[in-house]
């Protein structure tokens, strides 16, 4: 990866503010949502119930990115973890569906719209190993051309931020 142009902010909702910059609000900005899906990946049969599925679709421009990079050929999502020593980061989640899983699909969402790689990994959080993904988290990775059993992220040590 080449660096050329890099840009970062903390605390946003990517996904989110980008329909909001096309004018979308309220319901409207979540029914979006949807319709990008349908328009970015059509291919994808829904494994989980369209219901399910669009919901958690949805919920997906609510999930907050603590550290988002750009630059001109990619974008990052980085969720930064400080847990005290000795004791394991501690992760979220919400209606069933892990927050990087919710990370992931925002990310792949992004990603068809904004035409740049993306990339998610942790800072902070330690080894964890793959997560183990529960048959909705599966279903809304497939959902997303992601991974269909596991999803592997890349830790970082807090002192690549000093680099």
């Amino acid at each position: 990866m080449e660096i050329k142009e890099p840009r970062w902010e903390t605390n946003v909702y990517p996904l989110y503010y980008y329909l909001w910059k096309q004018g979308y609000r309220g319901r409207k900005l979540y029914n979006q949502v949807l319709v990008e899906y349908k328009l970015r990946f059509p291919e994808l049969a829904p494994p989980l119930s369209r219901k399910d599925l669009y919901y958690q679709l949805q919920r997906s421009a609510d999930t907050e990115i603590d550290l988002l990079i750009e630059d001109s050929d990619y974008f990052v999502f980085a969720e930064v973890k400080d847990p005290p020593p000795g004791k394991k980061a501690k992760f979220e989640t919400k209606g069933g569906v892990h927050q990087l899983v919710r990370q992931f699909v925002q990310g792949k969402m992004l990603e068809q719209l904004i035409r740049k790689e993306f990339l998610l990994c942790t800072v902070g959080a330690g080894s964890f190993g793959p997560l183990r993904l529960n048959d909705m988290e599966k279903g809304l990775l497939v959902a997303v051309g992601g991974p269909e059993d596991d999803l592997y992220i890349k830790d970082f040590n807090w002192d690549l931020l000093d680099r």
